[in-house]
């Protein structure tokens, strides 16, 4: 053999040997390709064995159940058989109802044997569903075969999402937040004047109870009712949730920043605001004509100013009581929640 190989040219034992190599890189790209063959098929066989376990476990559920159900229906069937036995307006024997209780309170073995497996509570089931989730985008992420993602998604599509419905469940209610929030601000209209009662600037929901405050004032308890209902809704752990939630309760906030900023700016104008000191015209066109007139005239002037300081006098006004103005403001602030 080593003389045939040596009375071989170069350029054959070259060819031979590029042959054998390339032999060799097929028969190592089969292996490759047989063993992800392998890594797929046990890795479906896992999450198979796993939906197949969840399968059996409710069925044996579903058995005991039925099983317990066929007892319960036996066992009254034998208390109505030894009812009617009796005689009429005689109870049964002690004897008969001391069998029935027996035969009640006794179990079959099988029946003992399969309640020594608790059954899955809803939330382990979740969970169990979550740590396969979990694993499979582990796997997902590590994986580099293409048929391997193929099959991976394929599972993950196939499998229960009990995390994503809740999560959109509770989105709903923060976008429920959140429309509610913009409704309130298309809506709302600052009103041209406010009325202050104290020496520093209050805020919007301190505002005194009057008619030109009502909107203000509803305005502020609804933003805050807001913030109140954002933190009632429970993100779980859910990051995408958190972020959501933190994001419409800064909009809210930062609502009602500005306006606080608002009544401060209008606190500060009225206050800065110089009271003029109004002469009524009345008064000084008297004066100038008490300089010129004779004394018959003063006196005339004098009766006619009597009768006007008379008649100028203020004339009684129906103010409403307390509980009227308290009323009339409540109705108010109804009516603008209303708008």
């Amino acid at each position: 053999m080593f003389t045939l190989a040596y009375n071989q040219s170069p350029r054959d034992r070259y060819i031979s040997a590029l042959s054998r190599v390339r032999e060799a890189e097929i028969e190592y790209s089969s292996y490759l390709a047989e063993k992800a063959r392998t890594r797929i098929r046990q890795f479906e066989a896992q999450v198979a064995y796993a939906l197949e376990q969840e399968r059996l476990e409710q069925k044996r559920r579903e058995e005991r159940a039925n099983e317990l159900g066929r007892h319960v229906l036996h066992a009254a069937v034998l208390a109505l058989h030894a009812r009617s036995s009796s005689q009429v307006g005689v109870l049964p024997q002690t004897r008969s109802r001391t069998v029935i209780n027996e035969r009640m309170n006794q179990r079959p073995a099988a029946l003992e044997r399969k309640q020594r497996v608790e059954p899955r509570r809803p939330q382990d089931q979740d969970s169990h569903a979550l740590a396969v989730r979990d694993a499979l985008k582990h796997r997902l992420t590590s994986e580099h075969n293409v048929e391997v993602h193929d099959t991976i998604r394929s599972i993950l599509s196939r499998l229960p999402e009990a995390q994503s419905s809740k999560r959109e469940i509770t989105l709903i209610a923060v976008k429920k937040v959140e429309r509610r929030a913009q409704q309130l601000a298309s809506k709302f209209v600052f009103p041209l004047e406010l009325d202050f009662a104290g020496k520093t600037a209050p805020a919007p929901a301190d505002l005194p109870h009057t008619p030109r405050n009502a909107p203000v004032r509803g305005y502020a308890h609804a933003l805050n009712g807001l913030l109140v209902q954002l933190d009632a809704i429970e993100s779980r752990g859910d990051a995408v949730v958190r972020r959501q939630r933190a994001k419409v309760a800064l909009a809210v906030e930062r609502e009602l920043e500005s306006l606080d900023k608002i009544v401060e700016g209008r606190w500060k104008l009225q206050e800065g605001k110089p009271r003029a000191k109004i002469q009524p015209e009345a008064e000084k066109e008297t004066r100038e004509i008490g300089n010129v007139e004779t004394p018959e005239t003063t006196s005339s002037s004098q009766t006619e100013t009597a009768e006007g300081s008379k008649s100028t006098e203020q004339a009684p006004v129906a103010v409403p009581d307390e509980d009227e103005a308290d009323i009339i403001e409540a109705e108010e602030e109804e009516a603008w929640f209303q708008v």
